[in-house]
């Protein structure tokens, strides 16, 4: 009854219609049909060899890892994508989804194969435009900036200027005139203020003349005055690090959010800000004191609910080609890093 339950068993691996190997002491010890038609070799060239020869160089290593960290059960196995390349050179990308089995008495590593090549096109033409669109946002965000600064907060600040000249003249003729127009006055000027700090957040000032590390440091000095919260910042690696436009716009509205995010919810009395370039990436870290929250629990609101916080940095480093890694625990604060390549 065994017998038969393994022959049927490899009959149905041997006809599947994905992809099937076995990799064991870093080697192939079988390939099924579909996995020769997909990288367009025969099973006697792929068995007994190393598996990595198969796999695109700038894989090799992380898929090796990979493949020792499940062999040793240090990793719960669990799918990601990698690169393959066919028997015509060709790059392919296939979704490795692999689960430890017995195989001839010994652990081995039972890998379905899953082609993602078309799917990763398609999500990399999604990506493109995406990015575009939000260049486009930053451009309309400038010119508002612009318009907020240039003209908004000129015509208020004459405004001001003229009512206290009113004031100054009616004083002592119409004393209640005056009043009137002073207290006008102070109504332009907050109008005037709130002018300027929309103008800023829209565009922050110094990105492109003076650089990320500039501007995150101007932008946590005034975080500090108007919030009262404490920030450390420090920048590494930054010196003549020229960066592309919407890469350092990104990283600058990433650590803007999350700033922000802790002045709403972490009760937080220190926030340290770290910014270093570790090529090809660079990678800005935000970590605070405060009250801390369940990651899973906090992501999953985050995306259902399309909050901005959480999910826009996540959503702004996977369109720059980058990730977000988030720790927290309740009761010993966030620490939340987001890295992106340095090249868009």
């Amino acid at each position: 009854m065994v017998e038969k339950s393994q022959i049927n068993y490899r009959l149905l691996v041997e006809n599947a219609n994905q992809a099937i190997v076995v990799a064991q002491d870093g080697v192939l010890k079988f390939a099924n049909a579909a996995a020769e038609r997909l990288i367009g070799y025969e099973a006697a060239e792929l068995i007994n060899r190393p598996f990595t020869e198969f796999v695109h160089p700038g894989d090799r290593e992380m898929v090796a890892e990979h493949h020792r960290r499940r062999m040793a059960r240090e990793e719960t196995p669990e799918p990601y994508e990698m690169r393959v390349v066919d028997n015509q050179g060709n790059t392919r990308w296939f979704l490795n989804d692999g689960t430890l089995i017995g195989w001839e008495g010994r652990t081995a590593s039972l890998i379905i194969f899953s082609e993602t090549t078309e799917s990763r096109k398609h999500r990399e033409r999604i990506r493109r435009l995406s990015r575009r669109l939000l260049y486009a946002q930053e451009a309309e965000r400038r010119m508002i900036s612009s318009e907020l600064h240039d003209r908004v907060a000129q015509n208020l600040s004459a405004a001001k200027m003229a009512c206290d000249s009113m004031a100054g003249k009616k004083a002592e003729s119409y004393p209640e005139d005056a009043r009137v127009l002073r207290e006008v006055s102070e109504l332009i000027q907050k109008s005037l203020s709130a002018a300027r700090d929309l103008s800023y957040e829209m565009s922050p000032p110094g990105l492109a003349e003076l650089g990320i590390a500039a501007a995150i440091s101007n932008f946590c000095h005034d975080f500090a005055e108007k919030t009262g919260i404490k920030v450390d910042f420090k920048a590494a690696g930054m010196q003549d690090c020229p960066l592309p436009l919407l890469v350092g716009i990104s990283i600058y509205r990433s650590v803007q959010e999350a700033m922000n995010n802790v002045r709403k919810h972490a009760q937080a009395s220190l926030i340290t800000v770290r910014l270093v370039r570790a090529h090809p990436y660079i990678i800005a870290r935000v970590e605070d004191d405060g009250i801390g929250f369940d990651v899973k629990e906090g992501m999953k609101i985050s995306a259902t609910e399309r909050r901005m916080g959480l999910f826009s940095i996540q959503q702004r480093a996977q369109l720059m080609g980058g990730d977000l890694s988030l720790r927290s625990e309740k009761g010993k604060g966030t620490r939340l890093a987001i890295r992106m390549p340095v090249e868009e």
